[in-house]
């Protein structure tokens, strides 16, 4: 497996590379780089390379290299230029190898060795599967987990994800009380088709995905009008049926059962708000200890305002009913005299 470190570079000046330490590779020729812990590169390019503790055996070349030239049809004719490259060496005919390692760009030797000490404590990342049908790693810092899915399948039960029916590549990430999911299909599933300037069109591509019980949908997002989302609550989890194209992305926003025990029908002791999840319309019961102007207001998901009413309320309870058919599926804060609530608007 190659890491490509760097190459074609001016026959007249070598860049440096750094391995493990601050002081460069002043030497040509092979390298073996050690097998008893982890390793870090940075290239001449600033990008680092860190390859953890299992890996086989890593190799760096640092001299001049032979490469054919690209303009011509002689593989004889060649160009020669200072090189270094590096790569997992797996021998001729591995059987089952894997590999692992980690690209950081715009990074220097210092930092390199700051990142080696994080990983090797376990505070960067955690790889959660690595088999011929997907790949998954969950990123701590952020609590974002990335899965490559080479095919669909119904048993993978790894962090949100319980199952896949297509190829995907999906991010999951966990903001407070909110779980995002990120789908796309890079592959744009060409058809051919008979117009005499194109071969072939872009197709969409249908994929669902299933997750843990215990979610509901909030709201979507895509840069493309004709990626669409439907939910479904099944017996199996939580199902997404997403219509994808052009390799591009759409994003779940859902928040998670645990929250809305709280929410329906007291959310304080002396604010209540029903139904909740509401629809067309929302009751509101909030005390008020005098006669003044209460204002009440809904904000979503991102802190905006999405509406704004006012009501002259007397001592005791008060009721308000307010219409929701104008507003969009998702998360809000109900903002009511200095008392909030959560509301799920469907």
């Amino acid at each position: 497996m190659w890491l490509q470190i760097s190459s074609n570079l001016s026959i007249h000046q070598q860049t440096q590379v750094y391995i493990n330490n601050s002081n460069p590779v002043t030497s040509n020729g092979n390298t073996n780089l050690p097998t008893s812990g982890s390793n870090w590169i940075v290239n001449g390019q600033t990008t680092g390379f860190f390859i953890p503790t299992g890996n086989n055996q890593v190799q760096l070349f640092r001299g001049l290299q032979a490469t054919p030239i690209n303009t011509s049809n002689t593989p004889t004719n060649t160009a020669s230029a200072n090189a270094s490259k590096a790569w997992i060496n797996h021998g001729s005919n591995p059987n089952n190898a894997t590999y692992q390692y980690v690209v950081v760009p715009a990074t220097t030797p210092a930092k390199m060795q700051a990142l080696a000490d994080s990983v090797n404590q376990g505070k960067v990342y955690e790889v959660l599967a690595n088999n011929l049908k997907y790949h998954a790693v969950i990123y701590k810092p952020s609590n974002t987990s990335a899965y490559s899915f080479f095919e669909g399948d119904s048993v993978i039960k790894i962090g949100y994800i319980e199952k896949v029916t297509k190829p995907c590549l999906i991010i999951t990430k966990e903001v407070k009380d909110t779980l995002i999911v990120r789908i796309t299909n890079p592959d744009l599933n060409t058809v051919n088709v008979s117009e005499p300037s194109v071969d072939w069109n872009a197709a969409p591509s249908n994929v669902s995905v299933t997750l843990t019980k215990g979610l509901r949908f909030l709201e979507s997002s895509s840069p493309f009008s004709g990626n669409t989302v439907s939910y479904n609550n099944t017996v199996e989890g939580y199902k997404l049926d997403f219509v994808l194209n052009q390799g591009n992305y759409t994003q779940v926003k859902l928040i998670k059962d645990i929250v809305l025990s709280d929410l329906n029908p007291k959310a304080l002791p002396n604010l209540e708000i029903y139904p909740n999840p509401a629809s067309e319309q929302v009751i509101v019961n909030y005390y008020s200890p005098k006669s003044k102007t209460v204002d009440i207001t809904l904000v979503n998901s991102i802190g905006q305002i999405s509406l704004k009413l006012s009501q002259l309320a007397k001592v005791g309870t008060n009721q308000m009913v307010i219409d929701t058919k104008s507003l969009k599926p998702g998360f809000y804060i109900l903002n009511v005299d200095n008392q909030k609530a959560k509301l799920i608007i469907e």
